[in-house]
């Protein structure tokens, strides 16, 4: 399990982006959770490196227990050869 980053580099948050996709799908909330504030620009820019990450809407609901519409889902697809 990935805790709360140390180092909030943009290479340090993008690993830790890739470990956990290679583990299981994850939201824009579970990565929050980790210290990565922008995982969208994260896998973004993992994507531009040639990783093919899906990307689905989903309902979620926040630590605070609000309920919120059209959060990510992203699933690590394949890797660059």
């Amino acid at each position: 399990m990935v805790g709360v980053l140390k180092d909030n580099s943009k290479a340090t948050q993008c690993r830790t982006i890739l470990k956990v996709l290679r583990e299981r799908s994850s939201s824009t909330f579970d990565f929050r959770q980790m210290g990565i504030v922008s995982p969208a620009q994260r896998i973004k820019e993992l994507r531009e490196k040639g990783y093919q990450i899906e990307t689905t809407r989903i309902n979620s609901i926040d630590h605070t227990g609000q309920p919120h519409g059209g959060i990510a889902l992203y699933q690590l697809i394949s890797e660059p050869d």
